[in-house]
């Protein structure tokens, strides 16, 4: 077998015409120079390709006929326009023949091809122009289509627009271009008037339909033509679902990075934020526990104050200053607002903690680092929980069973607190929807260590 892939080799190599061979897999093993600069492709870019690849879907859509007479022992020709990389258009006689080695088994495809423009154009002059005409359009890998620009009467489709839009001839040849769904006619109208007017080649980008209605983003370029005295256009279709899929996928990509990006932004924005806040904060429960401090003193003075007054009035009587001194003790329940005072300090330095709280959080929440690190699983759900209290505290309680003896974990901590909180909301959303009458309903959150792994 090897000396016949040697002979083969020195068989394309010596050979004027085009020469390939492809195994039985529809690879590419050998490709000679005169088929080569026909498609205007390097030999890297060829061998160890398959058919499909290195010709495009459009070309092995018209070829496969060929290549599964060869698949089943037979030998095949395909005769067809090819556009070539640098001669335009030229009409090709190829020859497929089935491989063997010498056991009988398939092996592979060997395939020649022969040039006869010349002589097709000689034909052209001697033969009916019209078949012709029709029998280069049949062979064109393009989907095509022509019609009268005046009634709008499809007179020819070639095959390969009958394999893209899924209308066989009997279905469309001699009917009203306009009424099928496939090609609109009405929106392009303009184009077309504006065709006729100029007279020149025009080109635009659309969407048409299949026969099934599946979308199909074309580029439609067109040309006017006398066919036995009618004006006709011929239209041949690009099929762009690649491009426009590469094009929808770059589009979703940018919208991706922007969401990316105003994240990032976000969360620099919310570690100011929560900088700024925290600077004043710690203000304010400073002297919250300063007050806290040295009220029981305050207090104690108070009493002080009227333990000493009440004998001042035994031994002095009532001294006037004494008297407006009782007055204003009791208008004011000196008793009541020392009580209230330490109360109200209480309730604002649990404030000022769930501030702090919040703050905490959001500046581990807000971490836009893109490097993994070592992070405390338990410490970062807490502060997530704590993060997204509004929006779950009024309809569910959260409960936490979280192992406390679980190390450090490697991770991207950021993303592991966004997916913590979109779990906690969307429970919080589905508890909200299921309508419990006024009662809370319950998240809970476990955390253990399996083998080497955090589980939730």
């Amino acid at each position: 077998m090897h000396s016949a892939n040697k002979y083969l080799t020195h068989l394309a190599a010596s050979a004027s015409i085009p020469f390939t061979y492809v195994n039985r897999a529809g690879v590419y093993l050998i490709a000679n120079d005169p088929w080569l600069q026909i498609i205007g492709k390097k030999r890297e870019e060829v061998i160890g390709q398959t058919i499909q690849v290195a010709l495009g879907e459009v070309v092995y859509g018209l070829i496969e006929p060929v290549l599964q007479q060869c698949y089943q022992g037979q030998t095949g020709v395909y005769n067809g326009w090819v556009s070539t990389a640098n001669d335009g258009y030229r009409y090709y006689v190829t020859k497929m023949d089935p491989h063997f080695d010498e056991y009988g088994e398939f092996q592979g495809i060997l395939a020649y091809s022969s040039d006869i423009t010349e002589y097709i154009q000689q034909e052209i002059t001697t033969e009916n122009p019209d078949k012709i005409y029709f029998s280069v359009l049949s062979n064109m890998p393009e989907p095509m289509v022509v019609f009268n620009i005046e009634n709008r009467k499809v007179i020819y489709i070639n095959p390969a627009f009958t394999k893209l839009y899924g209308y066989s001839l009997t279905e469309i040849i001699g009917s009203d271009i306009s009424t099928f769904r496939t090609w609109k006619f009405q929106e392009d109208k303009e184009f077309y008037n504006q065709l006729v007017a100029e007279g020149e080649v025009k080109g635009f980008d659309t969407i048409h339909y299949s026969k099934s209605g599946e979308e199909l983003p074309v580029r439609i370029t067109s040309v006017l033509t006398d066919f036995q005295g009618e004006m006709c256009a011929v239209n041949w279709a690009e099929d762009c679902r690649s491009l426009y899929e590469k094009e929808a996928k770059k589009k979703r990509l940018e919208e991706q990075l922007f969401q990316v990006q105003k994240l990032e932004s976000l969360g620099r924005l919310s570690a100011g934020l929560a900088h700024e806040i925290n600077t004043p904060a710690q203000y304010v429960s400073d002297n919250l526990f300063f007050l806290k401090d040295v009220l029981p003193d305050v207090s104690a003075l108070l009493g002080e104050t009227l333990a000493t007054m009440s004998v001042l009035e035994q031994k002095a009587g009532s001294i006037p200053e004494l008297v407006r001194l009782r007055e204003l003790f009791e208008q004011l329940d000196a008793e009541f607002i020392t009580r209230e005072i330490s109360t109200a300090l209480d309730h604002s330095l649990e404030g000022m903690e769930r501030i702090n709280r919040i703050v905490v959080a959001t500046k581990g929440f807000s971490y836009n680092g893109s490097d993994k690190i070592e992070a405390n699983i338990n410490d970062a759900i807490a502060k997530t929980i704590t993060l997204c209290g509004h929006e779950w505290k009024y309809v569910a309680t959260i409960e936490t069973d979280f192992a406390p003896e679980l190390p450090a974990v490697p991770c991207f901590i950021s993303s592991i607190n966004q997916v913590v909180l979109n779990m906690i909301v969307n429970a919080a959303q589905a508890i909200k929807m299921a309508g419990l009458d006024g009662k809370l309903g319950r998240i809970t959150i476990r955390k253990r260590q399996v083998g080497g792994l955090c589980q939730h």
